[in-house]
């Protein structure tokens, strides 16, 4: 079965800046989409921003190391497209919303009964 292989991205929250606000940052990952909609996403995290502390006078600060780590995410998405996947390093993710996975594993069905769940 064919799939495709692909640098995604999420956000997170890289940590507090001085002001005590949150520092929300972008990270990139690894997924593979089946022809049927299944997703698996690799288990590396290739993070957008490092958290710095100035030396001269403690200011935390973030660091753009947006497209280091895109690259990096870039070189294993090429890595798995010439080697292939060695599914130890994967997990699955919910499938493409309306694929033939997605309506096979019913989960609109799932997400529902969770949302009940939570509430």
């Amino acid at each position: 079965m064919n799939y495709d292989t692909y640098v995604a991205s999420d956000l997170y929250q890289a940590g507090y800046g001085d002001d005590g606000h949150p520092f929300i940052a972008e990270a990139y990952f690894v997924e593979i989409q089946y022809e049927d909609g299944r997703r698996f996403r690799h288990e590396r995290t290739f993070l957008g921003a490092r958290r710095m502390i100035d030396d001269e006078d403690g200011v935390v600060y973030f660091q753009d190391v947006r497209e280091q780590s895109q690259a990096q995410a870039e070189q294993l998405a090429e890595r798995v497209r010439r080697g292939g996947i060695n599914f130890q390093y994967w997990e699955e993710m919910d499938p493409a919303y309306g694929s033939e996975a997605y309506i096979n594993q019913h989960t609109e069905l799932k997400r529902a009964h969770a949302e009940r769940m939570e509430g």
